[in-house]
């Protein structure tokens, strides 16, 4: 029948005073198929007719000391600890497995300012990254002073920078991947910043990706769409999302730059002149991309261009409006140019 005499074994090889019934059906599962214990209440009932008289038997657990605390999280923390390594969650409930898996699996992604993510499914204790304290000193700076001008620092950025002056800071570090040790800066600065996901700003001031990117545009007279583009990847977004916000400050006046909103001087009068002599009286409209000989538009001080159209219809025109489907694209021009309903005739 079941082999009751390794309940202690595994006790004893686990180094502990107790041991929770789970594991111990899991442990025995396979000597189990043959006997009538196919559960683990059945299991319970057993060990306490077996061993009553020498382990003391909680709900979930059977231990030698009866006020024994159990605290899970108390043992992965100590365990991931003592490895001082990159852990996978299965590598700790294949170790831990006098414990309950599931107990197991929570406590290991609860403890995320103990327990840092070094990639998915793995993690390391937050003693194990090393950092001197001129170290932090120099990254505190770093992400103040960009702050200070742009109003946040991406993740990004800051490894960039970390990489260029403190790069011992990374060979220290080698084992711990690129996301666990931006991870590790968040738990150990969080105190100072806030981190929302790839945006690192003021504490208290905790902005969303499009927030970064209005605040980006915000504070450059000119920047290009590869920039805007690299960081909106950075901040996990897709600038698709953004183009259309991004104008409130800016006017994407090409295909790959846009300048500052205060830069651009539109004749606005003459332009939607010039736009109601070329839309079609009877559709009331046109289509954006059908315009494209610009030579004959009223002047601006920037060439014309669709991007530039665009960017004035979504901006300044007083008597027309671009309608297009969700969101604007970054690659291709579209949507239909029309009367503003208030104007049309």
């Amino acid at each position: 029948m079941f082999p009751g005499a390794k309940v202690k074994d595994v006790t004893l090889e686990s180094g502990k005073e107790f041991v929770f019934y789970e594991s111990l059906f899991s442990h025995f599962k396979e000597e189990l198929l043959d006997t009538p214990i196919a559960n683990v209440p059945m299991l319970c009932t057993w060990l306490q007719y077996k061993y009553e008289k020498e382990f003391y038997f909680d709900k979930e657990y059977m231990t030698r000391d009866r006020y024994i605390d159990i605290d899970i999280d108390y043992e992965v923390i100590s365990y991931m600890r003592e490895q001082w390594q990159v852990k996978s969650e299965d590598e700790v409930v294949e170790a831990l497995d006098y414990l309950p898996e599931d107990s197991v699996r929570a406590a290991f992604n609860r403890n995320t300012n103990v327990l840092i993510a070094a990639t998915r499914g793995m993690r390391f204790h937050i003693d194990k990254f090393e950092v001197r304290e001129e170290e932090l000193n120099d990254i505190i700076f770093i992400i103040e002073t960009t702050i200070e001008k742009l109003q946040f620092i991406g993740a990004d950025e800051l490894f960039d920078c970390i990489r260029q002056k403190l790069p011992q800071l990374i060979n220290n570090n080698s084992d711990i991947p690129e996301l666990g040790i931006r991870k590790a800066l968040a738990v150990l600065l969080g105190d100072k910043f806030d981190f929302n996901n790839a945006v690192i700003s003021k504490k208290g001031v905790k902005l969303s990706a499009r927030e970064a990117l209005l605040a980006f545009a915000k504070s450059h007279e000119v920047f290009t769409l590869e920039e805007i583009d690299k960081l909106a990847q950075s901040l996990g977004t897709v600038i698709n999302y953004h183009l259309e916000p991004l104008l409130e400050y800016s006017i994407r006046i090409n295909d790959k730059e846009f300048v500052a909103k205060d830069k651009v001087h539109f004749d606005v009068d003459n332009i939607d002149k010039y736009l109601r002599e070329h839309i079609d009286n009877e559709a009331c409209s046109i289509p954006l991309r059908s315009i494209c000989n610009f030579a004959t538009f009223p002047e601006c001080n920037y060439p014309w261009t669709s991007r530039l159209l665009e960017s004035y219809l979504l901006t300044a025109s007083n008597q027309f409006k671009l309608y297009f489907s969700d969101y604007l694209n970054k690659n291709n021009v579209c949507g239909v140019i029309s009367y503003k309903h208030s104007d049309m005739t």
